[in-house]
C-alpha cells in the first residue's frame, strides 16, 4: 500500500542564456541554448501515508525511477567575445571541439523528486510536484568542453498534473477479517 508504479510522459523546452548571469566572464562568454525535451520514464512512487482508498484528501509522496529523454539541442555561441578571454586562453579552442560535436538527440535521465497529491474522486487526482533529472550526458545544453566537462548535466521542473487512476478500486489485500 505503500508503493506506486507509474508510467510519465513529459514534453518541457529547457533553455539558457549566460549574457543575463554572474560572474562577469558569463556574459563575454555569452553561450545560449534550447532544449526541446520529450520524456518517457518509469518512477515508483512512495505514498507517505501509504494508499487509504483515496483517503486522506491530501497524500504526499517522493518518487525516483529512470527514463529516456529524447532532445533537440539548439546551441548560439554568436556572442562569444574571444578577444576577452586574451590569447593565451583555450576558451575558443574548447568551443571549437564542442561545435565539433553533434549534441544527442537523446540520453538516459534519473527523476528523483516529492510532490503533493489532491484526490478529487475515486478516479481522478490533481497533483503538484518538483522532480530533478540527473542525465547521463553533459550536452544537454550542448556544450561540455568549453563549460565543465568534469559534470554530467542536470535540470529541474515544477509541474501541476491531472492524474486518472486506472483499475478497480481495491477490496483490501485478502486479510482475514475476525468473525467474532
Amino acid at each position: 500500500p505503500l508503493l506506486t508504479l507509474r508510467a510519465m510522459f513529459t514534453y518541457t523546452k529547457l533553455r539558457g542564456d549566460e549574457t543575463k548571469y554572474n560572474p562577469g566572464y558569463r556574459q563575454f562568454r555569452a553561450f545560449k541554448f534550447t532544449n526541446g525535451v520529450k520524456e518517457l520514464s518509469l518512477l515508483a512512487q512512495y505514498n507517505i501515508f501509504g494508499n487509504r482508498e483515496y483517503e486522506p484528501l491530501f497524500e504526499p509522496y517522493v518518487f525516483a525511477g529512470a527514463g529516456l529523454s529524447f532532445m533537440n539541442v539548439k546551441r548560439d555561441y554568436s556572442g562569444f567575445n574571444a578577444a576577452y578571454f586574451g590569447e593565451n586562453n583555450d576558451q575558443a579552442a574548447r568551443l571549437a571541439q564542442d561545435a565539433a560535436v553533434a549534441p544527442p538527440s537523446s540520453t538516459i535521465v534519473f527523476p528523483l523528486g516529492a510532490g503533493l497529491r489532491y484526490n478529487f474522486s475515486e478516479k481522478f487526482s490533481l497533483n503538484m510536484e518538483a522532480g530533478y533529472r540527473f542525465t547521463r550526458s553533459d550536452y544537454v545544453d550542448g556544450y561540455s568542453i568549453s563549460a565543465n566537462p568534469k559534470m554530467k548535466d542536470k535540470y529541474y521542473g515544477i509541474t501541476a498534473g491531472l492524474i486518472y487512476k486506472i483499475g478497480k478500486k481495491s477490496k483490501g489485500i485478502g486479510c482475514p477479517t475476525n468473525a467474532n
